[in-house]
């Protein structure tokens, strides 16, 4: 049971650290990044971040204690969720109609 727990938390946190990078760099992909190598320059980029995220969530497991992290995952999950679900695709998409007008 400890190795499930190891490896959902690995998932969640590493799913939502990865979140956030490409949210905060999604306009210097498509700037930077597309136009220069096109898609495979993407995949490679995505990863590099991969390997870095898999490689911090690994020794944050490794050196934070089990019951901190648990917590920190969670509360970081939960407002992820709650951001992307709720902000973005109820009030921005259907109550406003503005989310992705950058793709146009």
């Amino acid at each position: 049971m400890e190795n499930l727990n190891s490896i959902v938390g690995f998932i969640a946190g590493g799913s939502l650290i990865a979140t956030l990078i490409v949210g905060v760099t999604k306009n210097w992909i498509k700037n930077t990044i597309m136009p220069r190598w096109g898609d495979l320059g993407i995949q490679a980029f995505l990863l590099i971040v991969a390997t870095v995220i898999s490689l911090a969530v690994y020794l944050w497991q490794k050196f934070v204690p089990g019951d901190i992290a648990v917590i920190v995952v969670g509360i970081a999950a939960g407002s992820n969720f709650i951001y992307q679900a709720l902000y973005k695709a109820i009030y921005q998409k259907l109550i406003q109609g503005t989310l992705d007008k950058d793709g146009q």
